[in-house]
């Protein structure tokens, strides 16, 4: 990971693309453990957003968050390198993430560093931790 969109993280409510990406996350993981893809379209049904071209900013969210974890587990392991969860996300007829023109052979190297990284798990749970502090702090204790 390079260098990061202009979205904000998952950890937050400021922005309705945040939420939609918390409910896209999970989704992503679990595809890079079981080495497949999933369309614009596909992903949008599942998490119930009604037009597939409104995934940019929710993609980008996860992004976002994954580039910052990154940068804060390479205080202890330097070579840390998230793959580009993202790139999972494909568009149906060219079967190639939105965002970007890939060659192909970058694209499959991309998808190979993706299906291979050994720590998708502890990334979850790290990320899925801070969900849990996103809840806390949005519900109120009843009076």
């Amino acid at each position: 990971m390079d260098h990061a969109p202009q979205q904000l993280n998952l950890y937050g409510n400021e922005k309705h693309y945040q939420k939609v990406g918390r409910s896209a996350f999970p989704i992503l993981i679990h595809l890079a453990k079981v080495r497949e893809f999933i369309t614009y379209g596909e992903l949008a049904k599942k998490i119930n957003v009604s037009n597939p071209r409104n995934l940019n900013y929710p993609l980008g969210s996860v992004w976002v968050t994954l580039y910052e974890l990154q940068e804060e587990w390479r205080v202890e392991i330097p070579q840390i390198d998230i793959p580009y969860l993202t790139s999972l996300v494909v568009n149906k007829d060219t079967g190639h993430p939105g965002y970007e023109d890939l060659p192909q052979s970058e694209f499959e190297a991309e998808c190979r560093r993706v299906f291979n990284f050994p720590i998708w798990t502890s990334v979850q749970e790290v990320v899925l931790s801070n969900y849990w502090l996103i809840d806390r702090d949005v519900v109120s204790p009843a009076n």
